[in-house]
């Protein structure tokens, strides 16, 4: 799922959007994003589109959402995402239409009636289906509903039991490492804005106290440390002259 979402992202930014996905305000923990909230959100420009994804939810969750966002900027118009469950919980024309689109990319109909196994245990197969096409098994459910390889009666309740084993996976995952802080930036930041940051501030264009600010970050050690970690990024002339430059201003003991 790391590889369909990153491959997403890519492919986004190539194109010249910019994309978000966190999970916290600011990095505080203690401040967590509400998923019944709101999913996501995109601020649409002809230059450089901004697609937000509410990452407090599983990795095949993301993968809908970024399909979603995408197609707010395919229709050229900004959108939020409400909260509540894909497919389903949608207020507006345009978001049911967004959430049509992703489902259709996501899971195609003509593929999903090839190769549903109707005789299969069917949690069973919504886990195959789900990776499948890299998507939530919520998603390939209500599909399967629309296709009319699942009958409607009963539906609700399948829905609701699969719903119930999805927040517990949800919530185990929430317990268990949440992988390197600095790694995770490039989520939080995106990869496009995190390196225009970087670059910019060694470079003197962007003051040190504004780069903080944009990344959420308390202390320069803690600028140094992602700048390091994204040194690959960027030109070594580049990254040398802009270190030399701010040392000189903020000498290693003022940090």
């Amino acid at each position: 799922m790391d590889e369909a979402r990153a491959f997403l992202v890519a492919a986004f930014e190539e194109l010249g959007g910019l994309v978000v996905l966190n999970s916290m305000v600011a990095n505080n923990t203690h401040r967590m994003l509400d998923r019944d909230e709101f999913r996501g959100f995109t601020l649409q420009s002809r230059f450089a589109p901004l697609v937000f994804v509410n990452a407090n939810d599983t990795k095949n969750g993301q993968i809908f959402s970024l399909l979603h966002e995408f197609a707010h900027v395919w229709r050229g118009e900004s959108g939020v995402s409400q909260g509540g469950d894909p497919l389903r919980d949608r207020a507006t024309e345009h978001e049911r239409w967004c959430d049509a689109v992703a489902a259709e990319v996501a899971v195609p109909a003509i593929d999903l009636e090839t190769v549903f196994d109707p005789v299969a245990d069917l949690t069973a197969e919504l886990d195959r289906l789900s990776s499948r096409y890299w998507c939530s098994t919520l998603v390939t459910l209500l599909r399967l509903k629309e296709t009319g390889l699942v009958p409607s009666a009963g539906f609700a309740a399948m829905y609701e039991n699969e719903l119930g084993r999805l927040l517990t996976i949800l919530s185990e995952e929430k317990k268990s490492n949440g992988g390197d802080f600095y790694n995770n930036q490039t989520f939080r930041v995106g990869k496009k804005l995190g390196q225009a940051i970087i670059r910019d501030t060694l470079i003197g264009s962007t003051p040190m106290t504004e780069a903080l600010r944009l990344l959420a970050f308390g202390r320069i050690a803690m600028f140094d440390k992602y700048a390091a970690k994204a040194a690959t990024l960027f030109d070594e002339a580049a990254v040398e002259l802009g270190s030399s430059q701010r040392s000189a201003v903020h000498p290693s003991g003022a940090r």
